[in-house]
């Protein structure tokens, strides 16, 4: 069981988590209990039908199943010298977009967290990935690519296409901009197995499916 410091001060509730993978269930509940937890992340691989069972036979909520992708460097990407690298004069219209994705986080599956707190998190991480890492925009502002380097990889954390701009081939230069030129070993990305959209266009650019998780709440 691990506690969830940022999470808990972000939501106003004191959140932990556990990997089912490594522990048993009843035994992280005990833990979480004994911590004062009020709401635990279970995370399983979407294979183990079984933990997935145990912890909704226990009263969570399947939130997220969810596709773990990963594209190894070097790669050969050309990519669009249009797309724009976004700077700080370009920070509300970033914000706008990303509070778009709202309707796809796992936390606006569960209505114990406000819709507004969900929302709130993605101007955050847009936020966040303006100051410690890049966001390419494109010009016509249907979308936008938000990347952070997280150790020796690079995390695409945040992609935004406007409905109907994807069969212009939008989030592909975005993407192939975001990559190209990285000298990260290699690039991951995390998408909802139900996001068909989101699936082929990583795939289009050369990610290849690394793991696939399950994710579950659990209100104490």
């Amino acid at each position: 069981m691990e506690r969830r410091g940022w999470d808990s001060d972000f939501f106003g509730v004191r959140i932990a988590a556990a990997d089912l993978r490594d522990e048993a269930l009843a035994a992280a509940v005990a833990e979480a209990r004994a911590d004062g937890a009020e709401c635990l992340y279970l995370f399983t691989p979407a294979d183990r039908v079984d933990l997935i069972g145990d912890g909704v036979d226990a009263g969570a909520r399947l939130v997220a199943v969810r596709e773990h992708l990963r594209l190894d460097f070097p790669v050969s990407l050309e990519h669009d010298e249009d797309v724009k690298r976004a700077d700080a004069a370009d920070r509300p219209l970033v914000e706008k977009l990303a509070e778009r994705l709202t309707p796809y986080s796992r936390f606006a599956a569960d209505p114990r967290f406000p819709r507004e707190n969900v929302t709130e998190l993605y101007r955050l991480w847009a936020r966040r990935c303006l100051d410690e890492g890049a966001v390419h925009l494109d010009p016509s502002a249907e979308g936008f690519v938000a990347t952070r380097p997280r150790g020796d990889e690079l995390s695409v954390d945040l992609v935004y296409v406007a409905d109907g701009a994807g069969g212009r081939g939008v989030g592909a230069r975005l993407l192939r901009a975001a990559l190209a030129g990285s000298s990260a070993s290699a690039a991951v990305v995390t998408a909802s197995t139900g996001n068909v959209r989101a699936l082929r266009l990583y795939q289009s650019v050369g990610f290849r499916t690394a793991a696939v998780e399950a994710v579950l709440h659990l209100w104490l």
